[in-house]
């Protein structure tokens, strides 16, 4: 069962990918001032804004939370120190987790997958510049209150 959620992950990572590098293709043409269309999931875009919205649009939940605090701090508890995007549930699961820093921004990323029955497990056949496109792709998303 495992090799099922392991292949989820797999074609979810090549969807951030392909997403990320569209989206980094459009802003690097807004630049330019060159008018060019990029495809995306089946899909055209031509302006940046519209396929980051496309992306953000993509998780099922983002979800953020605290540290541990003392009962009754209640300033500690809305401080958000991880996060995970949901991409998908049951059998196969998959989720982006990491932690927050400054500002609420993420500081890493990690994928991981899940089966019927199974715990848990980072994805770990990630390129150095798959993880980069991760970790960008959850920049997307807003973390603060």
């Amino acid at each position: 069962m495992t090799d099922h959620a392991k292949q989820n992950a797999a074609l979810w990572l090549e969807t951030i990918v392909a997403g990320m590098d569209g989206l980094a293709r459009l802003q690097m043409l807004l630049r330019t001032g060159e008018a060019q269309a990029v495809p995306f999931d089946g899909d055209t875009f031509d302006d940046a804004d519209t396929l980051s919205e496309r992306l953000q649009e993509m998780p099922l939940s983002v979800q953020v939370r605290g540290g541990w605090h003392n009962a009754g701090d209640d300033d500690a508890a809305r401080e958000a120190v991880e996060y995970e995007i949901l991409l998908s549930t049951g059998g196969p699961a998959l989720r982006i987790v990491g932690d927050l820093g400054d500002y609420s921004n993420p500081t890493n990323a990690r994928l991981q997958y899940q089966d019927w029955g199974t715990p848990w497990t980072d994805y770990h056949d990630m390129t150095e510049a798959q993880g980069e496109h991760v970790e960008a792709f959850a920049g997307l998303f807003y973390f603060g209150d």
